[in-house]
């Protein structure tokens, strides 16, 4: 009875909601942009490479870049990687001794892991940090995104990471957090991972957030619990 009334409520928020009208840039931001609901960059390639080919990316899909601070905007929510001080012990293998992933939480960018990487770049870390698709571009691209993208991504990062340390650590904050543990379980060269407020254990109530994608073909209100301008330009509100 209670999932019966929670479909009422979806359809109901859909056909009664606010009669205001959507403007057409906040209407363009809740469709995907065709870029970022995947990851399809090719594993082979270098993490420089990637984080170039993202800002590209994301350039073509965020729909606030305007001429002035487009490169602040990009800079700021684009993948990044630190290296440690010159002076740090270096690696017997590889090129480094130790190395970190971070990976953001859902609806949030690099940015938010930035002063982290900072501090384990301080502590003689080099430093990785990947976007999840969907994420950093528009609200929209989140619609289509998959949870298997997600673990491309990490599994990309991780042999990018994994190809310049000796000991590799992963961190992640809430979403990043389980993405990270998932990844350590079935990767042997983790050697340890940080979390940070992470996902770990899900209601069953849950089950119920695939109500909405199964009624947006009819209601395509349906699949957002609400419209808002988007003014923090680090995540998605």
């Amino acid at each position: 009875m209670r999932y019966y009334l929670i479909i009422f409520c979806i359809f109901l928020t859909g056909c009664t909601g606010p009669s205001k009208k959507i403007p057409v840039s906040l209407s363009i931001r809740h469709h995907p942009s065709g870029q970022n609901s995947h990851f399809t960059v090719d594993r082979s390639i270098s993490f420089e490479t990637y984080v170039k080919q993202t800002r590209k990316m994301m350039l073509a899909a965020r729909t606030d870049i305007i001429a002035k601070d487009d490169e602040r905007i990009v800079n700021e929510n684009a993948p990044f990687e630190l290296t440690p001080p010159s002076d740090c012990p270096k690696g017997v293998k590889k090129i480094y001794r130790r190395g970190i992933l971070l990976t953001h939480g859902l609806k949030g960018t690099p940015y938010s892991m930035r002063a982290l990487g900072q501090f384990f770049q301080e502590n003689c870390f080099k430093v990785m940090a990947i976007l999840l698709p969907g994420h950093a571009t528009r609200p929209g691209d989140l619609l289509d995104v998959t949870w298997e993208d997600w673990m491309k991504a990490e599994a990309f990062g991780t042999d990018a990471l994994a190809d310049e340390v000796d000991e590799l650590y992963l961190s992640g904050y809430s979403a990043g957090g389980t993405i990270s543990i998932y990844q350590s379980l079935s990767d042997p060269r983790v050697k340890g991972i940080f979390l940070f407020s992470p996902a770990i254990r899900i209601s069953s109530l849950a089950m119920a957030a695939i109500l909405p994608k199964v009624i947006s073909w009819a209601v395509p209100r349906a699949q957002w619990s609400e419209f808002m301008l988007d003014e923090d330009r680090y995540q998605y509100e």
